[in-house]
């Protein structure tokens, strides 16, 4: 585990095989715990607004969604890279919770996600579904989500919610869910269509080079004060 920032946020880097162990701990610790895949988007947001870098700082496991955070992370380790490559900590969380017999509930924003995001599991054949939530088709907005998660008490919930929509429901609501493990994917990871896909590889392209643009300038002002302080 290693303590790291990026623009100015507090993160933990941890290899998948601690993260795992961690995951172990968190059906046990009689705690709500939440496990955040961490885009370069959401960290853009939280460089320009406090409460979204609050939202991130209090997420007890981040995951890196890409190698360009680990490089604005000064994180260098060829391993951890290879790791974030091939999305290897996702591959061994739905192994985890196979073998864990986990219950899960599923929180999407619409219903197609909760289409995408089901066909994203379906080849875990032993994953426990429980219940499928679809913020769309409910009238009294997160209230009602709780309710629902409540009533079925699973032990983890998986939810893909807009940013930073999703952030806020987490930092605003972990205690009033019944449920082990928050687990929350970026909006947009299961995208399946062919023009949502070139859609996002063109967002990500963008994204990325704003992302390394503003990380090179906040680093080159952050060794500028540097020297001017010494």
């Amino acid at each position: 585990m290693k303590k790291v920032s990026v623009l100015g946020i507090h993160l933990w880097d941890v290899s998948v095989r601690e993260s795992i162990r961690t995951m172990g701990h968190y059906f046990v610790n009689h705690k709500i715990n939440v496990i955040y895949f961490l885009t370069t988007e959401a960290l853009l947001e939280a460089s320009a607004n406090d409460e979204m870098r609050n939202y991130i700082e209090s997420m007890d496991m981040t995951i890196p969604m890409t190698t360009d955070i680990l490089s604005a992370a000064k994180v260098t380790n060829r391993y951890r890279i290879k790791e974030v490559e091939n999305r290897q900590f996702s591959k061994e969380m739905l192994e985890k919770l196979e073998r864990e017999q986990a219950t899960i509930l599923l929180l999407s924003e619409t219903k197609e996600q909760m289409e995408e995001l089901h066909l994203k599991l379906s080849s875990r054949k032993r994953l426990r579904i429980v219940k499928s939530v679809v913020m769309e088709e409910l009238t009294g907005g997160f209230d009602q989500a709780i309710n629902e998660i409540n009533q079925e008490s699973p032990q983890v919930l998986i939810s893909q919610l807009e940013m930073p929509r999703q952030e806020q429901f987490i930092y605003e609501n972990r205690k009033r869910v019944n449920i082990k493990i928050w687990i929350a994917f970026p909006s947009g990871f299961t995208e399946k269509s062919e023009e949502s896909v070139k859609q996002g590889k063109l967002r990500t392209l963008v994204a990325r080079t704003l992302f390394k643009r503003i990380v090179s300038k906040y680093d080159k002002n952050q060794g500028e004060d540097g020297n001017d302080s010494s």
